[in-house]
C-alpha cells in the first residue's frame, strides 16, 4: 500500500489522482489531510481518506498500517517541519519499506531565513531514517502560474519579482507524478513494487522542466498562445505579489475559476489528468505557501540556482513537457479582458 501525506496540498491531490488512474493502484491508496473537504472526490472513488492529527503518534501509527511506500509531501501548515519529522519517525517504528520525499531545488537555499530551509531540515531528517529513501527536489511547478491567470486577464501583464533577465526552469506537475509512478510502480504503472530499485534507494534528483527561459521568453510564449501582442512582463516588488495572491480569494474572477474547478474535481475519473487544469482551492494567508513563492524567486534570483538538470528522463525515459505546451494548453484562461 502507497501512503501519501498532504494530499489536501495541490501537490499531494495531484499526486493521489495520478495514481489513482488505474483501478487496481487506487485500491491500494491512502491518504492523509487535515481538510477533509478537498478529499471528498477521493473517498467516493474508493481511496482510502484519513483526517488525520500529524502531531498524534497514535493516529499516525493507525495510518501507517500494512503501507509499504510513504510518500511525503510537505504541507504549508508552519508547522510543517514538525509534521514530517512525525511521519518519518513512526514510518520507520511501524516497519514501512522506503520513504519518497517530495522535496525543494530551494533545500540547497544558504538563507537561514528563508521558509525554504524547511525542506532542508526535513532532508536532514531523512538522511538518517531506518528505511530506504529517495529524495525529489522539484523546481518551480509549472501549474502554480494558475494563480497569475486572473491578473493576466485583467491587466495584459505577468508580473513575477524577478528581474525580466533572470533565467528559471519550471516542472509540468504531471512529470513530477510520471517520476513518482516510475520509481513506486512497475513497467505496466499497475502494480506497487515490494522494494524500491536498489538504484534509487539514497538518491537525490532533481526534477526540472525542459529547458531555462527568462521573463522574455515566458511573454513570448504567452503572445504566441494568445495572440495578444500587447503582453508585458512586470517586474514587481515582493509585497506587491504577496498582496496579490493574499487577497485572490477575494477576487471575483478567481472565484468564478475556483468554483469551475471544484466542479471538474468532484466529477474526476482521474484518467483524463484533469489535476494538470485546476486549482484546488486559493492561497491562504495563515499558510506558508505564498512564502515559499516568494522566497524561491528571491533565491533564484540572487543565485541562477535554477537551472536544467535531466534527471525527468532519467526516470521517466521521456523529456520533460515545456512552459510553451502548458500556456498552449491553458490559453484561454491567459487571454486578456476586453
Amino acid at each position: 500500500m502507497i501512503l501519501i501525506s498532504n494530499a489536501d496540498t495541490y501537490l499531494g491531490h495531484s499526486l493521489t489522482s495520478h495514481l489513482a488512474a488505474d483501478p487496481h493502484t487506487r485500491s491500494q491508496l491512502r491518504i492523509l489531510c487535515q481538510d477533509d473537504t478537498q478529499c471528498k472526490n477521493f473517498k467516493k472513488q474508493g481511496i482510502d481518506v484519513r483526517k488525520n492529527d500529524y502531531i498524534n503518534p497514535h493516529h499516525l501509527s493507525l495510518a501507517m498500517r500494512n503501507v509499504t511506500h510513504l510518500v511525503l509531501v510537505i504541507g504549508n501548515h508552519v508547522d510543517r517541519v514538525n509534521h514530517a519529522r512525525n511521519l518519518c519517525r513512526v514510518a520507520s517504528r511501524s516497519g514501512v519499506d522506503s520513504i519518497l520525499l517530495l522535496s525543494h531545488v530551494g533545500a540547497l537555499c544558504p538563507n537561514l531565513t528563508s521558509s525554504l530551509m524547511d525542506y532542508a531540515l526535513v532532508e536532514d531528517e531523512i538522511y538518517n531514517i531506518d528505511c530506504a529513501w529517495t529524495i525529489l527536489r522539484l523546481d518551480w511547478i509549472q501549474q502554480y502560474f494558475h494563480f497569475w491567470a486572473t491578473f493576466t486577464e485583467r491587466h495584459g501583464a505577468f508580473p513575477l519579482p524577478m528581474d525580466a533577465a533572470t533565467e528559471f526552469c519550471p516542472i509540468d506537475i504531471q512529470d513530477v507524478c510520471e517520476c513518482v509512478s516510475a520509481l513506486l510502480l512497475d513497467d505496466t504503472a499497475t502494480e506497487i513494487l515490494e522494494t524500491l530499485d536498489d538504484q534509487h534507494v539514497g538518491q537525490v534528483y532533481t526534477l526540472t522542466g525542459a529547458q531555462m527561459l527568462d521573463g522574455k521568453q515566458l511573454m513570448q510564449s504567452l503572445i504566441d498562445v494568445t495572440h495578444y501582442s500587447a503582453f508585458r512582463y512586470t517586474h514587481i516588488r515582493p509585497m506587491d505579489l504577496q498582496y496579490y495572491l493574499q487577497f485572490l480569494q477575494k477576487d471575483i474572477l478567481f472565484d468564478a475559476r475556483l468554483k469551475k474547478d471544484r466542479s471538474r474535481i468532484i466529477g474526476d475519473d482521474f484518467t483524463s489528468h484533469a489535476y494538470r487544469l485546476t486549482i484546488t482551492k486559493a492561497p491562504s494567508r495563515s499558510d506558508l505557501q505564498i512564502q515559499d513563492f516568494l522566497d524561491y524567486f528571491d533565491w533564484v534570483a540572487r543565485t541562477s540556482s535554477s537551472i536544467d538538470v535531466p534527471h525527468v528522463c532519467l526516470l521517466t525515459g521521456k523529456p520533460p513537457r515545456s512552459l510553451d505546451a502548458f500556456f498552449l494548453e491553458n490559453a484561454n484562461a491567459f487571454k486578456p479582458r476586453g
